[in-house]
């Protein structure tokens, strides 16, 4: 396979040349990998509404296995419970209510790291996906200092850092859901500071305009998003998401190989797991 990136506006870019009919070798693998690290979410051309089995497969790409929910009714089907069914029709139980920017899996102890989605019918719905670094160089450098010891507690009490380092990537950059609370090194909540996050996003953003078929994949430690779901009166909108963990993600073997490895100084050290 031949690939091409096409860079976006600010960060992501469009790629092309990926064949879904054709086993992907292991140079194809890196390529889109590295392309990942490097543009933090891809959009892959021509569009192409993917058979469970593709999906699945090229999600693979991006590490050892697929988290799947502990709920069979987001499952797509009992065959391919990694899959998740989300859907703009409010009577159905895998509504997509995602409507706050969020890391997918922040509320969990081994988050993900990253997320495949496939826009299988599109009603006018839309995702924003925000730069997590560019948001956090927004602030001064003392704003920073403060920004690094705060945490983000989620309803579940899984606990993250506000502020993280990339692992492969060593950039530094914001960790977010905004579902979550944020707490000071002392244990007082912080809305005004949400508050403030949720604006700044808004300035590094892409708002992208589901089309049937579209194919995404993005970084979970570089970028957050929300949906934007069309509404259920234009009919309905159907996406078909998988995910990889934290633990499970590519990086990570690849990680404890160059640690083996005393010469090799590629990977830094996560500031969350």
């Amino acid at each position: 396979m031949q690939l091409n990136a096409h860079p976006m506006p600010m960060f992501g870019a469009e790629v092309t040349g990926w064949d879904f009919d054709q086993v992907a070798d292991e140079s194809a693998k890196e390529t889109i990998r590295a392309l990942v690290l490097q543009y933090k979410m891809l959009v892959l051309l021509p569009r192409k509404a993917l058979t469970p089995q593709q999906l699945t497969d090229f999600a693979l790409v991006f590490g050892d296995s697929l988290s799947q929910s502990t709920s069979e009714e987001w499952w797509l089907s009992t065959q391919y419970p990694m899959i998740y069914k989300v859907t703009n029709q409010p009577t159905c139980v895998a509504h997509c209510a995602c409507e706050g920017w969020h890391c997918d899996g922040h509320y969990l102890p081994d988050p993900m790291g990253i997320t495949v989605m496939n826009q299988v019918s599109a009603a006018g719905g839309a995702v924003e996906i925000a730069d997590l670094s560019l948001t956090y160089e927004s602030f001064s450098e003392a704003e920073k200092e403060k920004l690094k010891k705060i945490r983000c507690r989620n309803e579940t009490d899984v606990s993250q850092p506000l502020v993280l380092k990339h692992p492969v990537t060593g950039q530094t950059g914001l960790y977010i859901n905004m579902y979550a609370q944020s707490f000071d090194a002392n244990g007082q909540a912080l809305p005004e500071l949400d508050a403030d996050l949720d604006k700044r996003l808004h300035d590094y953003k892409h708002k992208l305009y589901y089309q049937g078929g579209d194919l995404i994949v993005f970084d979970n430690l570089a970028v957050v998003h929300k949906a934007c779901p069309g509404s259920p009166d234009n009919g309905e909108e159907v996406l078909h998401r998988c995910q990889t963990s934290l633990s499970k993600t590519w990086w990570r073997k690849k990680k404890q190989v160059a640690a083996q490895a005393p010469q090799s100084k590629s990977f830094a050290t996560a500031a969350a797991t």
